[in-house]
């Protein structure tokens, strides 16, 4: 069978166990969890957010930095009490492509306020 015109979904995924407000020294820019380097091109076309314990008082905002640039117009957010989210929407302008070789990162922009949440799963699909 011919799959050419079938696109390979790759998933980039990153896991801060334990509370979020502890891993607050990856507030505004340095990465939380581990850095994916792209051994190809690719279109971010969902993410989401999976946590034990949800945010309190507020959101937890979070961001996907492409080489330090956000993949988001709008950043994501864990709403207060939310459990799970998947966003869809990406940067309206900006990098439509994370290109090979560029190192994505995931940072915490702020925290719940009155408690940010515990042992976040985020996982990106690229296409």
């Amino acid at each position: 069978a011919d799959l050419s015109h079938h696109k390979l979904m790759r998933t980039l995924r990153w896991f801060v166990g334990g509370s979020l407000s502890k891993a607050s020294e990856g507030l505004n820019g340095a990465g939380m969890g581990e850095q994916h380097r792209l051994d190809q091109d690719g279109t971010p076309v969902a993410l989401r957010l999976y946590m034990s314990v949800a945010p309190r008082g507020s959101p937890t905002v979070l961001d996907i930095l492409d080489d330090g640039v956000s993949l988001f117009t709008y950043r994501p957010q864990m709403d207060a009490d939310g459990l799970y989210k998947e966003v869809t929407v990406f940067a309206e302008t900006g990098k439509a492509r994370i290109a090979k070789a560029s190192i994505v990162t995931l940072s915490l922009y702020s925290e719940g306020s009155k408690g940010a949440g515990r042992d976040l799963t985020v996982e990106l699909d690229l296409e």
